[in-house]
């Protein structure tokens, strides 16, 4: 083990770095810079999550509607959404 014998003095110079008035308004902007960042980052995300979302339900839709006309066009009746026959 070693023991560093100026840690008391670079504790010492350390405290009074942070209290600074630089470092304190330096502490700020960090902190608002990086609260944008991943604000941004998430306000992202959640329109990619609602696109897909969207884009998935007009797929859906599509389906839907290609399965009900194939349905009309070969007369099936008692069938689901899926195609699957109900008797």
């Amino acid at each position: 083990m070693k023991i560093n014998e100026q840690w008391e003095t670079l504790k010492e110079e350390s405290h009074v770095n942070i209290q600074s008035e630089k470092d304190i308004l330096n502490r700020q902007i960090r902190s608002i810079q990086t609260e944008g960042y991943f604000g941004d980052i998430k306000e992202k995300s959640i329109n990619t999550i609602v696109f897909f979302m969207m884009r998935l339900k007009n797929l859906k839709e599509k389906q839907r509607k290609k399965i009900r006309i194939s349905h009309r066009i070969s007369g099936i009746k008692n069938a689901d959404f899926y195609g699957r026959f109900l008797f």
